[in-house]
């Protein structure tokens, strides 16, 4: 069992540093690639294409962003609310207090 194991965790190293790898390659040969000038030159649907998010991303985003709003809305009423108890833990506090 635990031979498995470790050949499973052998592969998954051997695929992560080949990917790290990969990335470090094409990551050295970017600024080579799009030279102002080269970018300059593309035509504005070739450059979308390069730079632009997926539909699935962009609503991926936009729902993200929405329950962003969500649960601020919902910290803002919390802090009232703490605020609230705060004072009212202060007030009933002071009411039981023998001189």
């Amino acid at each position: 069992m635990l031979t498995g194991v470790l050949q499973v965790a052998q592969k998954t190293l051997v695929d992560i540093f080949s990917e790290l790898a990969i990335e470090q390659c094409l990551l050295q040969q970017l600024p080579e690639m799009f030279t102002p000038e080269v970018v300059f030159a593309l035509e504005p649907d070739e450059i979308e294409s390069i730079a632009a998010e997926s539909e699935e991303r962009r609503v991926e985003r936009s729902r993200t962003m929405e329950k962003l709003k969500v649960l601020e809305g919902t910290l803002k009423v919390l802090h009232s609310l703490d605020r609230h108890k705060s004072v009212g833990e202060k007030a009933s506090s002071n009411f039981f207090v023998i001189p």
